[in-house]
């Protein structure tokens, strides 16, 4: 019985690691469809102005889920953390480009070489700061790497 509990605290781990990143997917694609929309823009404005601009929102909003991205998936694909960047540094990229590719398409947005390279700059700070924080939040009792081992 302790051991089935223990496996179902780790996938209950991982169901809310992964919860937490689509949801933020969610929320970033719901920006950029509103946006393309001509919907909330307002509120999506101030967001952008309360992060500092266009450039610096590209920045932290990729940023934040690159984080998101290296923790769910660490748990997913059971990696070093070096190595599980690479798959959703690829992943996360590769959306972040048809993002800005369909931008191109609509006329309600415009496409900027800026807000792509923001964007690539947040992704590779967030998996940074991953990479090399993971192992610090070990002194505050927090260790990403650490599965629980079946008794």
């Amino acid at each position: 019985m302790v051991t089935f509990i223990r496996l179902d605290r780790e996938r209950k781990k991982r169901i809310a690691l992964l919860s937490v990143f689509f949801a933020y997917s969610m929320f970033l694609g719901g920006l950029s469809l509103f946006k393309s929309l001509g919907l909330q823009l307002e509120q999506i404005y101030a967001l952008e102005e309360w992060l500092g601009g266009d450039k610096w929102a590209h920045f932290q909003l990729a940023a934040v889920l690159a984080v998101l991205g290296c923790f769910a998936f660490d748990r997913v694909l059971d990696l070093r953390p070096y190595w599980s960047v690479v798959p959703v540094v690829v992943v996360l990229a590769l959306a972040l480009a048809i993002d800005e590719t369909l931008q191109y398409a609509l006329a309600s947005r415009r496409f900027e070489v800026l807000d792509f390279a923001c964007g690539l700059a947040g992704l590779a700070s967030g998996c940074f700061v991953y990479v090399f924080g993971a192992e610090r939040l070990k002194i505050f009792g927090f260790n990403p790497r650490k599965k629980e081992v079946e008794m």
